[in-house]
């Protein structure tokens, strides 16, 4: 065989090695491609929502708006609570707290705080902290809302008064007390949580000043105070 003859099959052998080769990476291409059709989750979970139906085209390759699927691992729960600064304080990690859920009154489930922003929202004055709940039977569901109860303190003075002693104005929040001059005095406070019919002081009261109920409007500082007799517990009237 002539060296020219052993030079053109030799040739001609890359030549046809090149196209199998890239006829196999093209069918490693598709196989891949292929692969794309089946979806697995990182971790077993529940679909808790699904953004495409069957026959919708999904393209390779671009950030689609949505997500196409929603999956939940519900067997141990993340619960995000926004604590008021005023109790912020006696908040750490490890403290265990009690959730409640609508749909199963009289259930009291145990959750431990795990992390907390450390750092206050001063649009809610909020801190946000993260409790986390074990969740083998599970009760609770993604997104639910719940209640959930600290063992902390009163978080300020500890003073509790009913909603018809605040005076609302221009200067603020104020309750009248009564002096010991027997006059009316305009105290500006400040309300650590509200519960409707009552409100928890956090600053501007102690618990030894004598709160005027439902003060009339033109009540004043400086505006005499007769105590009236009661056989229930003493209000002052003006």
């Amino acid at each position: 065989m002539s060296k020219q003859e052993t030079d053109e099959k030799i040739g001609d052998l890359a030549a046809k090695s090149a196209i199998a080769n890239a006829a196999s990476a093209n069918v490693r291409r598709l196989g891949a491609l292929q692969g794309f059709t089946r979806l697995t989750a990182p971790f077993s979970g529940v679909v808790t929502s699904r953004s495409t139906q069957v026959g919708a085209l999904v393209t390779a390759g671009t950030a689609a708006s949505t997500p196409l699927f929603t999956i939940a691992d519900v067997n141990r729960m993340r619960i995000y609570v926004r604590v008021p600064q005023a109790y912020s304080g006696q908040t750490r990690q490890g403290m265990h707290a009690t959730l409640t859920v609508p749909e199963y009154p009289g259930r009291a489930f145990d959750v431990t705080l795990t992390r907390s922003a450390d750092a206050v929202d001063p649009q809610s004055g909020t801190v946000l902290v993260e409790l986390q709940a074990a969740n083998t039977d599970r009760a609770l569901k993604p997104g639910a809302y719940a209640q959930v109860k600290f063992p902390v303190g009163a978080g300020g003075t500890g003073v509790r008064l009913p909603s018809s002693a605040l005076v609302i104005g221009a200067k603020g929040t104020q309750v009248a007390v009564v002096g010991s001059d027997g006059k009316a005095h305009l105290k500006t406070i400040t309300i650590g949580r509200d519960d409707g019919d009552s409100v928890a002081i956090s600053a501007g009261l102690s618990a030894s000043d004598r709160v005027i109920d439902s003060p009339p409007d033109s009540l004043q500082t400086g505006d005499p105070v007769r105590i009236a007799p009661s056989t229930g517990p003493a209000r002052a009237k003006r």
